[in-house]
């Protein structure tokens, strides 16, 4: 029978060694004495824990750029575990901004990936959502940089609409490279959710390309465009054609620039499209703590009221006391619910499905 990776639960040193499954003892570098199941249940354990604290930090914290670190930690550790590639590939798409996206790197990684750990069946399961997820998030990115670069269906100037048919480009890369990627899945692996994503790509990666090649774009400013070409380092080329008349109501409304400028006739489009939860999260922590110890207090005010109650003095601090507690618990109770309800509410929903 084949070695496994183990590890040893009795060494503070996280490095694994190979075990006989067979064997009726095994020893780590240090000489401990173990039976196999262990070293191998503790290597197990170590990975998994490792992937869900990854997740915890996508998913909950939704901090991204930390969660691909810990994502390649495994990778660095075990370059076998599929979920910790596919997280790496989604951080990727969350890390993406207006002006910098990291669509290219995720199909890169992408196509990297899929000889090497496409191909056990077992796995396509989660490889089919996360690929769906992971298409969903990317459609959420284009939809967000495009509300961003536009006002009322107009683009702001020629750098925005340049910058979003780029985006539009990556995209259709990307979503063509998942689209290759979840055929190969379906030689190995038959399901109606390969075939709803399938479906789903075709539509989305023709509306894009229509985008590219019939659709004319208009700025604010009454200038009409029309996309020409993409050039091979995937920077957009749009050619000028005669104006044309728009809203009038636009020439009131404050211009936007992708850069901060000196005019302060303009607005400043802001980079960030998925938020990062970290400060409220920790903000929600900070209240928690917080209204639990004055509401404590508050409790123990009452517990003195009734204490002293034949102390007119104290009774009245006690009640002083037991009003500006249950105050100040309230105030830190309701940020938290507050905090909460932002969380839950924006946060993206990141749940396999």
């Amino acid at each position: 029978m084949a070695t496994k990776r183990g590890m040893c639960p009795y060494c503070k040193s996280r490095h694994y060694f190979l075990v006989n499954p067979e064997a009726t003892v095994c020893f780590c570098g240090n000489y401990h004495q173990m039976e196999p199941e262990l070293a191998i249940n503790t290597y197990e354990n170590y990975v998994n824990n490792a992937v869900a604290k990854a997740d915890d930090t996508l998913e909950v914290v939704c901090n991204p750029i930390l969660a691909y670190k810990e994502y390649a930690d495994v990778i660095e550790f075990d370059d076998s575990i599929t979920k910790a590639y596919l997280g790496r590939i989604l951080c990727l798409v969350y890390m993406s901004k207006v002006r910098k996206a990291h669509i290219d790197d995720a199909r890169i990684l992408l196509n990297t990936g899929t000889d090497k750990y496409f191909k056990k069946p077992s796995d396509a399961p989660l490889i089919i959502s996360y690929l769906r997820k992971t298409v969903r998030v990317v459609e959420d990115y284009l939809t967000a940089v495009n509300k961003r670069l536009t006002f009322r269906d107009y683009f702001y100037d020629l750098d925005c609409l340049t910058l979003y048919l780029t985006h539009v480009q990556e995209v259709i890369d990307f979503e063509n490279e998942v689209l290759e990627t979840a055929l190969f899945v379906k030689k190995k692996y038959e399901s109606e959710k390969i075939d709803a994503l399938l479906n789903f790509l075709d539509e989305k990666i023709s509306s894009k390309e229509r985008i590219l090649k019939d659709y004319s774009h208009i700025l604010v400013t009454g200038d009409y465009y029309k996309f020409n070409k993409i050039e091979h380092d995937k920077t957009a080329s749009v050619v000028q054609v005669p104006k044309k008349h728009i809203d009038t109501k636009t020439s009131r409304y404050r211009m936007a620039s992708l850069d901060i400028a000196e005019n302060k006739t303009k607005r400043y489009i802001k980079d960030e499209v998925f938020k990062d939860y970290t400060d409220t999260i920790r903000a929600r922590k900070f209240s928690f703590f917080w209204f639990g110890l004055f509401y404590t207090l508050a409790a123990a005010s009452g517990i003195c009221i009734y204490a002293f109650k034949d102390d007119f003095t104290l009774t009245i601090v006690s009640i002083l006391g037991l009003s500006v507690f249950f105050i100040l618990g309230t105030i830190f109770l309701i940020l938290n619910l507050f905090w909460g309800s932002l969380i839950n509410k924006k946060k993206r929903k990141l749940e396999i499905y």
